[in-house]
């Protein structure tokens, strides 16, 4: 009889699996004396317990202490993201104002990637990316020069471009963490499924108890925690606010 292939019970790669359900476990440490009062089976060492699974998980399964790299990469993005794009809008909004008499303005912008910046603005690291990587081909000595020399400061034009190489580089740290894979085995995809399995049955026990305020019963929902893992939209609201309006 052939051996059944161990599928995944889970969606998604095993890294954000995981780091969801670190982050639910934590949140169950974090309301430990709520949830006991109401399910005394969750006493010591119950989440501990759970929570050490994850992190053996992490190294023994998939190889990597992902929560901790992941998250340093991310942040790493994050803080690059927040520091770039104000100077983004601070350089459009000059080249808006010094460009205006020629209609050049709209010109001069797409020719720098600013077609991109209304997805930058919502968080996109592939569009952002792709602007400071066309800001840096195309801004030659003549039309740095120009624009200099209608009112911008070169050194706003020097720091875009110095980003251009911290955002890709952040930018691939964060997807290798997300993407590193090993062979696993069929044992290790029991273990994995299992520990989803148990994450999920402390996700909805708790959403339930904690019903009657719905702040924290969100932190129990396992498709927000693991969409939230996207700094794509982590960033986004971020960004939003640190952005100025175009």
């Amino acid at each position: 009889m052939a051996n059944l292939k161990v599928v995944r019970i889970y969606s998604g790669s095993d890294v954000d699996m995981l780091t969801a359900a670190a982050t639910i476990i934590g949140h169950a440490k974090d309301n430990k004396a709520a949830l006991i009062a109401k399910r005394s089976s969750w006493k010591d060492p119950f989440f501990n317990n759970i929570a050490a699974a994850i992190d053996q998980a992490f190294t023994n399964i998939l190889g990597t202490n992902g929560v901790k790299e992941q998250k340093k990469a991310t942040k790493a993005l994050v803080k690059a993201m927040k520091e770039i794009v104000p100077l983004l809008g601070d350089f459009k909004t000059q080249i808006e104002v010094d460009f205006e008499d020629d209609n050049r303005e709209k010109d001069v912008l797409l020719s720098l990637g600013y077609g991109l910046m209304p997805k930058v603005q919502k968080g996109d690291q592939e569009a952002l990316t792709k602007l400071l990587a066309t800001f840096t081909t195309n801004m030659s000595a003549s039309l740095k020069q120009e624009i200099v020399a209608a009112g911008t400061d070169a050194d706003i034009i020097d720091t875009i471009i110095s980003y251009a190489a911290i955002i890709k580089d952040s930018n691939i740290a964060q997807e290798k963490q997300k993407g590193i894979k090993k062979t696993i085995t069929a044992e290790g995809i029991t273990q994995l499924n299992a520990i989803y399995k148990q994450t999920i049955g402390v996700a909805k026990i708790a959403a339930r108890f904690m019903a009657a305020d719905a702040s924290k019963a969100a932190l129990f929902s396992f498709h927000k925690t693991k969409a939230a893992l996207n700094t794509t939209t982590t960033a986004a609201s971020k960004i939003k606010k640190a952005a100025p309006k175009a």
